[in-house]
């Protein structure tokens, strides 16, 4: 993308008048030694920046090349001069340089600071790209130089076009051309996080950056994951909308091709700029698939369904966390059903206001639509004797396009549990049923597990947080998870938190020994430990012979230092384990069996979250992590790990681990630390995400 962009021209004085990058291998003559024997152009006097990769694999990575930056500089500042003081630009350079891990050589020429500001923020930028690792060799590379490359594009920095901060410009004047309208978006969303000092996000990086390297057109986009909220969200709303706005000159080529038929904005906390965000959606008028799910449309409920109105062509619609109500949810309803409407297939309002009576809407909806995805998870339904539970629970038995399925939340009881039973029986399409707390007992669930043996579709079940063992005996806890070494479909169950003691524990792991699906399994949060804290031997037989199951979840299973040995025992015995979670159990690295048995352990990630780990046990855990060639992502939440046992780490860990990702979230470690212990991690470490 960048070795095809045009030079630039700029004509503003005192002000950079071409930028560009440059490959160069590595054996040939360096731009230090071209500056030192006096070249110059005819523009002026000719300033050379080596920017090296921090270590020599990472080098490596990039075909043995440096990425070098020529910046051609027009004598003196015309512009006024924040400070009084000059400086040579040799002074300015080398200051920034070391500050920032640069190599640099320059000429002796005085200048003045302000002249070199902008460059040596996109300077500072690239850096930022090469020492966090945001981005590996095996991504575009072009997309890291982009900020740099702004300048190439429009060369606007005189302080009479912009408002201080760079933020907003006021008047733009266009000097490179864009070949297409995802181009234009890219330069200008760089450039706004480069003037805002703001990081831009990996994920929206590479969307854009592949369509125009594939030379296709941008039709989904998927934005983060909680990456944005009120404060930074504008870094990405102020190009959408100005790029949509954009009027293309047709004097050259140019390629529409920005198409939104699908945006995802789930995940991410938005109040004061909800409306602002709506403003930007409202350009994609075609889009079949939103998803607004923690962008609280509440108090801007006129202006989102205008937007409904005119988006005839919605068959998803995800609104979880938006701040629903009930006569809310009735407008939505009352326009997604109007006429000359696509269907709705998935429909998500999990986590809002709703009441009862919101499910009436639900259930008439099904009349119009056969919805394939449906959730309706931690309202405030409340089904103890309510028909409209029952209504909801009979209307969805005939949709046999459903495949997923969320209820959780739900307090329907035993006597409603007969309508849901009946549900999963004749759902000959559902795949994923999530029912988390939803009061049930051990006579709802006996139902369920003998349906379970045979159901013809069901892959994935969430039943945690019920009491399904409640009212059982012996052979009815037997023939109710039967169902465990007979169902060929099942590959994922969560039964944490279900009140399942040691005897209960026992007949679940007797079937799951049998079982050839399941990959995902989690017994969290249930007391299945012998009276001496010890994991019984069935559940060790369990782990050591079932060949299939790769992620097992014992949180908080009340598992003493006797039972971390047994399970790290058995988990060096399994064949197919990769993920293990183990929190809120006890441990202590002191003890040499469990040193020994964890520096064997195969696993890609370990989850070892409040378990009391503290400074003096962080030398142990990091030494034990260099020896070991399979972990790559350790999570250390809510332990007592400070800033000198996070330094402790860097230092042990260094660059021989096969790390990949850090979290010491809620640790001990102060805010005005972090920083610091961040950069430790990213110059000492090859770790590539560190979660502080």
């Amino acid at each position: 993308m960048l070795s095809n962009a045009p030079p630039l021209l700029n004509k503003t004085i005192g002000q950079l008048v071409r930028q560009e990058t440059v490959e160069k291998p590595l054996n040939q003559s360096s731009p230090q030694q071209q500056s030192k024997s006096g070249t110059t152009s005819s523009a002026g006097q000719t300033v050379v920046l080596s920017v090296i990769p921090d270590d020599k694999k990472n080098l490596e990575s990039r075909g043995g090349k440096t990425l070098m930056l020529n910046v051609e500089v027009i004598g003196e500042s015309k512009f006024k001069v924040l400070s009084s003081t000059k400086s040579k630009i040799s002074e300015v350079y080398e200051t920034i340089c070391s500050k920032i891990g640069l190599n640099s050589e320059v000429l002796k020429k005085p200048i003045d600071i302000k002249d070199l500001q902008a460059e040596i923020l996109f300077v500072k930028q690239l850096h930022h790209f090469f020492t966090t690792r945001l981005f590996k060799g095996t991504e575009k590379q072009s997309i890291l130089m982009a900020s740099l490359m702004i300048q190439m594009n429009f060369g606007d920095y005189d302080h009479e076009k912009h408002k201080i901060g760079f933020l907003k410009p006021q008047k733009r004047t266009f000097i490179g051309m864009f070949t297409s309208r995802v181009e234009y978006l890219v330069r200008y969303y760089m450039e706004i996080n480069a003037r805002g000092r703001n990081v831009p996000l990996k994920t929206i990086c590479k969307q854009l950056d592949d369509v125009i390297d594939d030379d296709t057109t941008l039709t989904s986009l998927k934005v983060g994951r909680g990456d944005l909220d009120d404060g930074n969200v504008s870094f990405l709303l102020d190009p959408l909308e100005v790029c949509c706005a954009y009027k293309a000159d047709i004097s050259f080529p140019w390629k529409e091709n920005l198409n939104l038929t699908s945006l995802d904005f789930g995940g991410n906390i938005i109040r004061a700029e909800s409306g602002r965000l709506i403003d930007v959606i409202s350009y994609f008028t075609n889009l079949t698939y939103l998803n607004l799910s923690g962008v609280f449309l509440y108090n801007e409920k006129k202006k989102f369904l205008e937007f409904l109105t005119v988006s005839k062509s919605l068959e998803g619609l995800e609104l979880s966390m938006c701040g629903l109500d009930h006569k809310f949810l009735k407008s939505i309803m009352e326009i997604v059903m109007g006429p000359s409407r696509s269907k709705l297939k998935i429909l998500n309002v999990s986590k809002n206001r709703l009441k009862n009576k919101s499910l009436e809407l639900i259930y008439n909806s099904m009349e119009f639509f056969s919805y394939e995805e449906l959730n309706i998870a931690q309202n405030k339904f409340k089904a103890a004797k309510d028909n409209m539970v029952k209504e909801f629970f009979r209307k969805l038995e005939p949709n046999q396009k459903i495949t997923k399925l969320d209820i959780s939340g739900m307090n329907i009881g035993e006597k409603m549990g007969e309508y849901l039973t009946e549900l999963i029986a004749v759902s000959a399409s559902l795949q994923v049923l999530k029912m988390s707390n939803v009061s049930i007992n051990g006579l709802v669930f006996y139902r369920i597990g003998r349906i379970l043996r045979t159901h013809p579709s069901l892959s994935e079940i969430d039943l945690s947080m019920n009491k399904i063992f409640q009212k059982l005996g012996i052979e009815e806890i037997e023939d109710a998870f039967f169902f465990l070494s007979s169902n060929k479909r099942l590959i994922s169950i969560d039964i944490s938190d279900c009140s399942i003691n040691e005897k209960e524990g026992e007949y679940i792991a007797k079937f799951m020994k049998e079982n050839t699906t399941i990959d995902r399994f989690s017994i969290a949060g249930n007391t299945i430990s012998t009276s001496t804290y010890d994991l019984p031997p069935i559940w060790m037989e369990m782990i050591e012979q079932n060949t299939i199951l790769n992620l097992f979840d014992f949180t908080n299973c009340k598992l003493s230092r006797r039972g971390i040995i047994s399970l790290l025992s058995a988990m060096n015995k399994s064949n197919s384990a990769k993920e293990l979670y183990m929190g809120r159990n006890l441990i202590d690295f002191t003890i040499p069996e469990i040193r020994e048995n964890f520096k064997k352990l195969k696993l890609r990630v370990v989850d070892m979250r409040m378990m009391s780990i503290n400074d003096k046990q962080i030398p142990l855990v990091a030494s034990i992590l260099t020896e070991n060639p399979y972990i790559e992502i350790v999570n250390f939440e809510s332990n007592l790990v400070t800033f000198n046992g996070g330094e402790t780490f860097v230092k042990i860990v260094g660059k021989k681990t096969n790390l990949k990702k850090v979290v010491f979230v809620c640790n001990r470690i102060k805010e005005p630390e972090k920083p610091v212990l961040f950069n430790l991690f990213i110059t000492h470490t090859n770790i590539n995400h560190v979660v502080l």
